[in-house]
């Protein structure tokens, strides 16, 4: 019997499907949320599934990678530049296979991103209303989850409670609610990083809906201390994209401007005076106000302190998987700073002074990144982001918003593969045109100018 005999095959022409392999396109955008369970890959501090989905649908569509070359050829060729710089540190610090196999990785699954949008929204023309469709019912449903979760913890229900905590693989749940996701300082990354740019492209209402009821239900339910700084950063990056800047010296506008700086203050004051952590950290400083904020900064300060007292591993890096041998080189030097400030050193900042390399993780983008490749990679990649917006026209109120909101989320997340930067590379990657790129499905991606859809058949 065949398919269509079930109405599958209606139902998939329903949904803007050409052929089976966009079924895995969906499920990876389904999938989105969830990177915290036991099962996904495992990566440091991350343990996704949508990569390898997202993965599988580029091996499944690789006839349409020319296209996408042509494109993000210089994205697509940058780990050949990332090998290269990682040989000097292999040769002249060590070389640990497994651990650099996991950076290439985590590189290669974030490029599989790039391609499956790439390939999904501008080559096959898949309906951005479907893909959104799923999107927003994938985040909806981790914040059920996390309601349920929250839940399960003020009402005692043990056995409900204790599911969810053998559910997931680095457990928070038994103090708050953790959603789907890896900890729940990955809250801001999602919503963010991800769904926020998601509606800047779409202006779509139910992302509009989703993100600040997301957002404060966290923030409600004491998911954290980070989701409470992100939704003020953000809110900051929403007035910059949305402002009316063509029409500032309007009296009227500059009294809103007035009034939306001094809304953002007293948020600003409420949020430091009512969480606890946050307050603790206004009153005793980053290194002795929260243990875990101080040791965040301290897995950053160590390997860039090693690298000042390394100049040469600072600027070609210690090599891709070698983040815990800066870790260790710089322990003394970034220990030694802490004590000079007067500074607590908790067990876990103590522990990093002989760190395995199979745990070592700095929680910050840009130090992972100078730390393995060298800061030349770090501003190859800064002068490579800025020179594909401005040869795409793509300068806008809102491409700084999120540029500068993407450097700020990026500051305590290290995740090579997670989504938000490709997101940006991907949408930033095509020239500009008055057309806006996702709103009607009729327009390529990206304000390109209308393309005609790829129907390749059933397979």
């Amino acid at each position: 019997m065949s398919s269509d005999d079930w109405g599958i095959r209606t139902f998939m022409r329903r949904l803007g499907i050409i052929d089976r392999s966009d079924l895995v396109f969906y499920a990876a955008i389904a999938l989105l949320p969830v990177d915290g369970l036991r099962v996904g890959l495992s990566m440091p501090f991350w343990n996704p599934v949508s990569p390898v989905l997202f993965a599988a649908y580029v091996v499944l569509n690789a006839r349409m990678l020319p296209r996408v070359m042509r494109v993000y050829r210089f994205w697509m060729w940058f780990p050949v530049v990332l090998l290269a710089m990682s040989v000097f540190g292999w040769a002249t610090v060590a070389f640990h296979p497994l651990r650099a196999l996991v950076s290439f990785v985590a590189v290669m699954l974030g490029l599989a991103c790039l391609a499956s949008l790439d390939i999904a929204l501008r080559i096959k023309r898949l309906p951005v209303t479907s893909v959104v469709t799923v999107l927003v019912v994938a985040y909806w449903c981790a914040f059920a989850v996390g309601v349920l979760e929250f839940v399960s913890i003020k009402a005692h229900l043990n056995t409900l409670h204790t599911w969810f905590m053998r559910m997931m693989q680095r457990n928070y749940v038994a103090a708050r609610p953790q959603f789907l996701f890896a900890e729940p300082s990955y809250i801001g990354m999602h919503l963010f990083g991800v769904l926020l740019p998601a509606y800047w492209l779409t202006r779509d209402r139910r992302i509009a809906v989703l993100v600040p009821c997301f957002a404060f239900g966290a923030v409600a339910m004491g998911a954290g201390s980070r989701i409470v700084v992100d939704t003020l950063v953000a809110a900051v990056a929403c007035l910059v994209a949305l402002a009316p800047w063509r029409r500032f010296r309007r009296a009227t506008l500059w009294r809103g401007a007035i009034a939306a700086v001094c809304v953002f203050v007293v948020a600003t004051i409420l949020a430091v005076a009512t969480n606890p952590r946050l307050f603790a950290i206004w009153r005793r400083g980053l290194w002795n106000g929260d243990a875990s904020m101080s040791a965040r900064l301290f897995r950053s300060l160590s390997p860039m302190l090693a690298g000042f007292d390394d100049p040469a591993h600072l600027l070609f890096g210690f090599g891709a998987g070698n983040l815990g041998e800066a870790m260790r080189r710089g322990f003394p030097h970034a220990s030694a700073w802490v004590v000079e400030r007067h500074g607590s050193m908790t067990a876990e900042m103590s522990g990093l002074a002989h760190v395995a390399d199979s745990s070592a993780f700095s929680m910050n983008a840009y130090v992972s990144i100078v730390a393995e490749f060298g800061l030349f990679v770090l501003v190859a990649l800064v002068v490579a982001l800025l020179w594909q917006v401005t040869r795409n026209r793509r300068w806008d109120a809102v491409t700084v918003a999120w540029l500068l909101l993407l450097a700020y989320l990026y500051c305590q997340y290290e995740a090579y593969a997670f989504y938000a930067f490709w997101l940006f590379i991907w949408a930033t990657g095509q020239a500009m045109s008055p057309t806006s790129p996702l709103v009607a499905d009729d327009c390529d991606p990206l304000r390109h100018r209308p393309a005609d859809r790829v129907d390749d058949g059933w397979r």
